[in-house]
Order: structure tokens, then C-alpha cells, then sequence
């Protein structure tokens, strides 16, 4: 089986050196993940987030409070006005 790699070469002392892509022959291949074990890990990282939320919210609104702005200054988003949505829906 042939394998492509991402070599980065040591940074030479005239300047910068791209990446360069090599093939070669792989001993044993290797087995790729499933992707949608991925989306499933992601999905239920997710929903166990917005349970902890939830919960936090259930005993302690200040801190809920805490947790969503501090969410909201520190995520990178491309809409501001979107997490500033997501965070009046679940401060409700």
C-alpha cells in the first residue's frame, strides 16, 4: 500500500522551505476511522456540554451566567450575534 506524507523540511539558514509531499510504500496498512465515528464522538461531546450546562444552570445561575460569557468572549465564531443568541437562549 502507498502511504502520502507531509514532510516539513529543518528550516534552512537562507529562509523558508515549503512542505513537501513524499510517497511511500506503507509494511502493513493501516486502518482508517470510520468517519461518522468521528461525527458520533462529536455529537455526543456535544450533548453532554449542553447537559453539564443545564445542570450547572439547575443549581448555580450565577455561575451558568459565568460559564456562558466567558464561552462567549473566548469562542471564535463567525457570527458574534450568534453566540450572543445561543447564550440568551439557554440563560432562560
Amino acid at each position: 500500500m502507498e502511504e502520502t506524507i507531509i514532510e516539513i523540511p529543518d528550516t534552512p539558514d537562507d529562509g523558508w522551505q515549503p512542505p513537501v509531499l513524499k510517497h511511500q510504500k506503507a509494511d502493513k496498512s493501516s486502518k482508517a476511522q470510520n468517519c461518522t465515528d468521528v461525527f458520533f464522538i462529536q455529537y455526543v461531546v456535544c450533548i453532554l456540554l449542553v447537559t453539564a450546562v443545564f445542570i450547572i444552570r439547575l443549581y448555580d445561575e450565577m455561575l451558568c451566567d459565568s460559564i456562558l460569557g466567558q464561552f462567549a468572549a473566548q469562542t471564535h465564531a463567525p457570527d458574534a450575534q450568534f453566540i450572543g443568541q445561543l447564550a440568551a437562549i439557554l440563560q432562560r
